[in-house]
């Protein structure tokens, strides 16, 4: 429900005196009027003197509610009911008329030019589209901001048009949001492609740490050290170089992890930077073979003899080999060759690119990582720019396990799962933990990787009748009783608790060491917490464990190892459990990795004392995790729902739980998250002079349900966007916060309810569902599905934002794009891999412009 106080509504107030010159006692009244007209009502705390003004319009605003809150899309009742509702809006309440004229004629702003087909603002940058009356009203008003959009734009539209002797009928494609029809075809485009470029950009983290990994062999991740990336115009991908920038700090970032990869490099002997004699040849030899992988194209003979003068200058001044080439390679991570993916703009209107800039803008779209020799070996010939070799190089790329990255960064930041608006309240969710939490972005992740990797239909993301879950999710989800202790609470033990001994076998000196004479190290990353400094052979922990739910168990250590890794034996109450645990290099002292759980087996209730020998190599040991019920991702089984109501991804509680408050659901929220990220449809976000009231903050709250709550958006200008966004959310309503089934609502601290779960609804478009099922069955069948999923993978892959659709279903300039690529997949059903293989031979991915866009 809007609601405003005295306050707010002043201000608003206020602010369209400013914009439109008003003074005097009519324009306040007159103003105060549009403004309560706007929100349906003021808050219980304003002020008396202004009920009267309230009252005079709430029959208003009752008429407009009767008589279109059964209205399915405007078109369907005709065009006389659009008028008569717009007739409301403009005439009674005067929420147009005071600006522009009881008949468009002008008054403070500009008359209305009732025959124009097409409008521009003041406001609207050079170039950009004019718009037609309903979409223009959406987008800029009233002022000072557009709280006049979809229907509510849709009737003043129908009406003003009236007022000029023109016949208007709103349709269902008129508004945003109307696109959730099921059997809707894409709309033709109105212009042909111009191929627009992305800016220059650098490799973010990510991708840094998977290029110097395929490089120089190195598993450490000197990219987590630099500042946190920043997300795009888009709001989703972190591949945009129209927002990067680069600082002082990142500088030094840069120049720290380059002199660590070099460093490693030459340590280790890297074979690529061999030969059989070390001499300037051999750097000739380094910088023409290694080279082209460094910087993703063969050097230049100036760029080669610039690297040259740098080992010989270190040279004459006492280095020996193996350090001035370090001189030379860590010039060259730092290059922008290396560090920014190059790509020279065209002299005109559009090139194609080069087989070695498109190898890199491939791998780094499918792997986020350098081209590997394959690729630059057909960069080389020119095959690559052969549509038929690029094809068969996105199904190879893609069979790759590099490909996971399509998972692990694309799907992350599209579906954005992981992100959750807050933490489950522990009082109300107790068996809401992080281990749970983990477990549900896993079952997303491999979920959509089992999509991606089959080449499913685009649908499947939402009518999959089965997902992939352990045997905690399956315990949570409550569809397998014979994991009993599957929901018991996982136990972290700390460095801090461990006792460890020495081996003094054999004339060994030492024995047990108390926790006081470990050495206890803060671990210097986001994990937190501290770290035994370190363990060798011989040593090994002990931690009285305690199990209060009887069943199967697995242990996690999260380690940091610099020389080789080695390995570990589990041991429960003298009887070995596992052995020879293998524990890999990490690359340095301060990098943690969290080791794939070890089976410990079955513990009964009761204590329990653990051992863990270090049988060979060192380590640092920050925590031990004993986990229940076999968390980790090879424990994650493709499970069928079979007559459970769950399909898709919107019956995945890592999705449902991102889009709930700590306490109840919010209908609005995941309205909003299935239109803009799965149709691309978002409505606009609210004024800022009308805040929406917290529903929990309404009068008697307490005695309604989560639904009756968001219902009340039933006022005009609330329910132009809220008839789009309720139905969705209403649909999900079986799902609790965390995403586990219910059929009566609870709600708050203090257990307010049962109320019955009514999870029916109607979309604009008149399409009826039952549960989120249903809904999702209607909404797999738009096909905003498969354009939107092409829009977000073409801004992952292009590197800038590319929407198919603007506000109001206007066509932007990337819509071609979208659409040829929407008409080539059509029948084989809108297939992953297909949009991807059919983006990667488009135009828009092979050419480049003369200049950037956004």
């Amino acid at each position: 429900m809007i609601e405003l106080t005295l306050w707010g509504l002043l201000i608003m107030i206020k602010k369209i005196f400013d914009s439109v010159g008003c003074i005097g006692g009519r324009c306040f009244t007159l103003l105060l009027t549009l403004c309560i007209a706007a929100c349906g009502g003021i808050d219980q705390h304003s002020s008396s003197a202004l009920s009267e003004s309230s009252a005079a319009v709430s029959s208003v605003n009752s008429a407009i509610s009767s008589s279109s809150i059964a209205v399915v899309s405007s078109s369907a009742a005709g065009c006389e009911e659009a008028v008569a509702r717009g007739k409301a809006l403009y005439d009674d309440t005067h929420a147009c008329a005071f600006c522009h004229g009881a008949k468009g004629e002008g008054g403070f702003s500009k008359a209305i030019d009732l025959t124009a087909a097409l409008y521009r603002h003041s406001t609207m940058e050079a170039g950009s589209p004019s718009l037609p009356l309903h979409e223009y009203i959406a987008t800029y008003m009233p002022a000072p901001g557009n709280v006049c959009t979809g229907q509510c734009a849709d009737d003043v539209a129908a009406y003003t048009k009236s007022l000029g002797g023109q016949q208007w009928c709103p349709s269902s494609n008129n508004h945003a949001s109307s696109s959730v029809a099921a059997s809707n075809q894409a709309p033709a485009p109105q212009a042909n492609l111009k191929v627009v470029s992305p800016r220059m950009r650098r490799m973010n983290r990510t991708e840094y740490n998977n290029t110097v990994r395929d490089l120089f062999a190195t598993q450490s991740r000197p990219g987590d050290n630099f500042l946190a990336d920043v997300r795009g115009k888009d709001g989703h991908y972190l591949k945009d170089g129209s927002v990067q920038s680069v600082t002082i700090e990142d500088a030094e970032r840069f120049f720290a992890a380059a002199e660590r990869v070099v460093l490693e490099a030459i340590n280790k002997n890297l074979p690529a930077l061999q030969c059989a004699t070390q001499n300037a040849a051999c750097v000739d030899s380094i910088l023409s073979n290694f080279g082209i992988h460094v910087w993703r194209r063969p050097l230049t003979a100036s760029e080669k003899n610039t690297l040259q003068g740098i080992f010989t200058t270190a040279q004459n001044l006492g280095n020996n080999f193996d350090d001035s080439l370090f001189h030379v390679l860590r010039t060259m991570l730092l290059s922008p060759n290396f560090m920014y993916l190059l790509e020279v703009d065209a002299t005109a209107d559009a090139r194609a690119l080069n087989g070695y800039e498109l190898a890199a803008r491939l791998s780094y779209f499918l792997w986020s990582s350098t081209p590997d020799a394959q690729l630059l070996q057909l960069a080389a010939s020119g095959a690559l720019l052969q549509e038929d070799t690029l094809r068969s190089q996105v199904k190879r790329m893609l069979a790759d396990p590099r490909a996971e990255t399509l998972v692990s960064e694309f799907a992350a930041q599209w579906l954005q799962y992981a992100k959750r608006r807050s933490t489950p309240d522990a009082q109300l969710f107790a068996n809401y933990s992080e281990e749970l939490r983990a477990a549900m972005d896993e079952e997303t992740r491999t979920f959509v990787n089992h999509l991606i990797s089959t080449n499913a239909p685009i649908s499947e993301l939402l009518t999959a009748n089965y997902s992939f879950l352990n045997g905690r999710l399956k315990a949570f989800y409550q569809v397998d009783a014979s994991l009993p202790n599957s929901g018991a609470q996982p136990i972290k033990i700390e460095a801090e608790q461990y006792a460890m001994y020495m081996d003094n076998s054999a004339g060994n000196d030492g024995g047990e060491l108390n926790t006081d004479d470990v050495d206890i190290e803060i671990t210097a990353d986001e994990g937190g917490g501290y770290n035994v400094g370190y363990t060798s052979a011989g040593e090994w922990l002990e931690y009285n464990l305690s199990i209060t739910v009887a069943g199967s168990y697995a242990i996690a250590p999260r380690i940091a190892s610099m020389n080789g890794g080695g390995v570990l034996n589990f041991e429960i109450d003298g009887v070995l459990v596992s052995e020879d645990a293998a524990v890999p290099s990490t690359g340095d002292w301060q990098v943690w990795q969290t080791l794939a759980p070890v089976a410990l087996g079955n513990l009964a209730q009761g204590e329990h004392t653990l051992r863990v020998n270090i049988v060979s190599g060192g380590f640092n040991l920050n925590w031990l995790q004993i986990a229940p019920g076999g968390l980790g991702a090879r424990n994650f089984e493709r499970h069928v729902w079979n007559s459970q109501p769950r399909q898709g991804l919107l019956g995945h509680a890592s999705v449902l739980t991102a889009t709930s408050n700590n306490t109840a659901t919010s209908p609005v929220v995941r309205g909003v998250w299935v239109l803009e990220t799965l149709l691309c449809d978002a409505p606009p976000p609210p004024p800022p002079e009308l805040p929406i009231g917290d529903p929990d903050e309404i009068a008697d709250s307490a005695m309604l349900s989560t639904r009756q709550k968001f219902e009340m958006h039933g006022q005009p200008q609330c329910r132009s966007c809220h008839r789009f966004v309720d139905p969705i959310g209403f649909g999900l309503e079986n799902y609790d916060p965390i995403g586990q089934w219910r059929s009566q609502e609870w709600r708050g601290i203090e257990g307010n309810g049962p109320w019955a779960v009514d999870a029916t609804g109607t979309l604009p478009t008149g399409e009826s569902f039952d549960g989120g099922v249903e809904l999702s069955d209607i909404l797999a069948s738009s096909y905003r599905l498969p354009m939107c999923f092409t829009s977000h993978i073409a801004t992952y892959g292009l590197g800038r934002n590319v929407k198919g659709f603007l506000p109001g279903d206007v066509q932007s300039s990337d819509y071609p794009l979208v659409f040829a690529i929407y008409q080539k997949t059509q029948a084989n059903g809108h297939r992953f891999q297909d949009i991807i293989e059919e983006l990667v031979v488009s135009d828009a991915f092979r050419q480049r412009a003369s200049s950037a866009g956004e």
